[in-house]
């Protein structure tokens, strides 16, 4: 891989992460107030109508904008192919949800939700216009722009929601504050990238990604499936209610996950495409990215994990005290997630697409069969389920990655050792202190154990010398001293 990539994967890293942990705090201020004045139900009736949405959103592709990712080349009759596809999709689901949307409610017990689906099934034609400019910044590796972009929708839609919460809008406050952002984000990007729209399709073009487009697609569903099914049963099963708690112990617990691992591995993935021939540098891309995820993520998970009675009680109410349990186990399960998405990137990235899919689908049977089976004992059996379910498909979905760069599974350990050492000793010290010292559920007793957990994890983080932490830190130093003598320059 030349400079250029490397360069730019760093660059990409830095804005990406930049921009998304100060916004990431401020959505999660956001989010505990919002939780404070709506109730678990009205999270429920979003989370049915979401559910639904976006699972047929991502059908709509047939995963063909990661193809055009992924291909070494590409002219404007395979841009335009896809999103004539796409666009046709679309508007097939658009007119087929509204005579569904009251079968849907009836199914879910949830009269509310068959209005939420029909003003909600109008992201089927944005994300189609805001899907392939993105997708095209992203084969350029150019998430400088799509930092921006993705901080402002989701600051605005922090924002909305929780201005007509207050107003008094309910459910539809939720509703609202994700389609008006997508407008207004789908429009600025189809104007920023310069592309132009075109309805035209040739199959002469569209047959050279269709192979990878199709198992793609089929992997996209899978992962939906694996996402929602869970969400899909409580819903059915218990209801609403018992939804509204389990979403939010769903949606903070992957926090994380969505801001940090998720943007890490959105850059991997067309650094992988571009270096999948050569061997040593995949290897080293895939331990940074390996390391990075580890340093960040696990620490903040395996907290939330011991101060989440605190966390729950204090900040989001008693009225949420039955998610208390499910979050914990799910925060767990995030840990495992947050390498089961870098996993998934390198596979498609670099060809093992058919064998990541055929291992992702037994996966799938797997958690289908545990949900079923645990669902007697609530949303905690579930929550439990899910856990069983990532753990099992990172194992067989890295198997192909060893397979490839020659890595044993103590040299994977080794790598997270590190973080994961730092990050058992913190919730150690936690526990202790929380037993001995702050024994009420209060906010002065979570900033506490907060504080105390990032300095011990940070003090023990630094006793560390490894190879890859040791070069993470030098290129680091490295850009900071180049972005300083440029802001100097400025003065």
């Amino acid at each position: 891989m030349d400079e250029g990539i490397g360069k730019k994967t760093r660059n990409s890293l830095y804005w990406n992460l930049s921009c998304r942990i100060p916004y990431e705090v401020l959505r999660f201020g956001i989010s505990i107030i919002v939780a404070r004045i709506l109730d678990p139900e009205d999270f429920g009736i979003m989370g049915i109508a979401a559910m639904l949405i976006f699972y047929c959103n991502s059908a709509t592709n047939f995963g063909l904008n990661n193809a055009l990712v992924q291909r070494k080349e590409i002219d404007s009759s395979h841009i335009d192919s896809v999103f004539t596809v796409d666009l046709a999709v679309s508007l097939i689901l658009t007119c087929l949800l509204f005579p569904l949307a009251p079968l849907i409610a009836i199914f879910f017990h949830s009269p509310e939700s068959e209005e939420v689906l029909k003003v909600l099934s109008v992201a089927f034609i944005l994300t189609t216009f805001h899907d392939l400019p993105r997708a095209l910044l992203r084969r350029n590796i150019a998430f400088k722009l799509i930092s921006i972009v993705e901080l402002f929708r989701s600051l605005s839609m922090s924002l909305i929601t929780l201005v007509l919460a207050l107003s008094g809008f309910k459910y539809w406050s939720l509703v609202w504050g994700q389609l008006l952002p997508l407008f207004v984000a789908t429009i600025y990007l189809v104007y920023k990238v310069g592309w132009v729209p075109r309805v035209r399709y040739e199959h002469a073009s569209m047959k050279q990604i269709y192979s990878f487009g199709m198992w793609n697609f089929i992997g996209g569903q899978l992962d939906y499936f694996n996402r929602h099914v869970d969400r899909f049963i409580i819903g059915r099963v218990f209801g609403p209610l018992s939804l509204g708690f389990y979403d939010k112990s769903v949606t903070i617990s992957r926090m994380p996950l969505d801001s940090i691992a998720m943007n890490i591995n959105a850059v991997m993935f067309p650094s992988f495409s571009r270096s999948q021939t050569d061997k040593k540098e995949l290897k080293n891309l895939f331990k940074k990215a390996v390391v990075l995820i580890s340093l960040i993520n696990l620490p903040i998970l395996f907290g939330c994990c011991v101060v989440a009675p605190y966390f729950v009680l204090a900040l989001l109410g008693e009225k949420w005290a039955p998610m208390t349990v499910p979050f914990q186990i799910l925060s767990l399960s995030g840990i495992v997630m947050s390498f089961k998405g870098l996993v998934a990137n390198f596979n498609i990235a670099v060809g093992n697409y058919k064998k990541y899919t055929i291992r992702l689908g037994v996966a799938s049977l797997m958690l289908l069969v545990g949900c079923l089976l645990l669902a007697k004992f609530g949303i905690i059996g579930i929550a439990f389920g899910v856990f069983l379910f990532s753990f099992f498909l990172l194992i067989i979905t890295t198997i192909p990655v060893k397979r490839r760069l020659d890595m044993s599974w103590m040299e994977i350990i080794s790598i997270i050792f590190p973080a994961l050492l730092s990050s058992i000793v913190m919730v150690s010290l936690v526990k202790l202190c929380s037993i001995v010292f702050f024994t009420s559920y209060s906010i002065p007793s979570l900033c506490s154990l907060s504080i105390i957990g990032v300095a011990s994890y940070v003090v023990v983080i630094l006793c560390f010398r490894t190879p890859i932490l040791n070069e993470i830190k030098a290129s680091f130093y490295r850009d900071c001293s180049v972005l300083w003598k440029k802001t100097n320059s400025l003065f």
